[in-house]
């Protein structure tokens, strides 16, 4: 492999707890009650926050309560390279109007340091946080660890603009990573996109997008 890199012998972050409802090996006790990094912590997303010089490795875990759902974490450390140590803290874990919990995942998190905010862009599966449809919605954070919609929530319906104008609608659009200029402001978003369901095909069929983002001036 070429360029300096470090391969660690120990993982970033592993699972403290293994609760399921089915038996798996080295399973957690009975009474056990699980983590954010219940059984996985894949998708690692890390920022770096200023105010107290701690990174901030975001991670999905899963649980059964009392099927299958996807939740997430943040780990802290204070170097990018780790070791980091999870917290108990289950972040971006919203409700909708009926008490039911917020289907999302794959933030891209960064600091803006002129609004003195995180921002977050992540993969809402129903709509209920863009406030609309499905798609990728933007939420926002004074600390990194308490998450709110931002005040316009929707980052980016599921569709492509192309360049004559026309609206090309996809059905995945997910994975959010961002370009970001000197400003910390978001001018490319890349993305996996797939034109229609990828579940079943065999052959692949999904591909990346690169959309340049325009920057609009609010209006007060």
């Amino acid at each position: 492999m070429a360029g300096r890199f470090i391969r660690s012998d120990q993982p970033l972050l592993s699972p403290r707890t293994r609760v399921i409802n089915i038996d798996i090996m080295n399973s957690s006790a009975p009474g056990t009650i699980p983590g954010p990094d219940n059984l996985i912590c894949v998708n690692p997303a890390v920022v770096f926050r200023p105010s107290d010089g701690k990174y901030l490795l975001y991670f999905k875990g899963n649980i059964y309560d009392p099927e299958w759902r996807g939740v997430l974490g943040v780990a802290l450390s204070d170097s990018p390279a780790g070791p980091f140590v999870a917290t108990n803290n289950f972040v971006f874990d919203f409700k909708d109007k009926d008490g039911k919990k917020v289907s999302a995942e794959d933030p891209y998190v960064w600091y803006h340091r002129k609004d003195k905010l995180f921002y977050a862009v992540m993969k809402d599966f129903t709509g209920k946080l863009t406030g609309g449809e499905p798609g990728l919605a933007m939420m926002q954070s004074v600390d990194g660890i308490t998450w709110d919609p931002a005040p316009n929530p929707l980052f980016m319906k599921k569709e492509l603009i192309l360049k004559d104008g026309s609206h090309f609608k996809v059905d995945r659009l997910e994975r959010p990573q961002l370009l970001l200029d000197e400003s910390d402001d978001p001018i490319v978003l890349f993305a996996a996109c797939s034109i229609d369901d990828c579940n079943p095909k065999k052959d692949g069929g999904t591909f990346n997008v690169q959309i340049p983002l325009k920057k609009i001036k609010s209006v007060r």
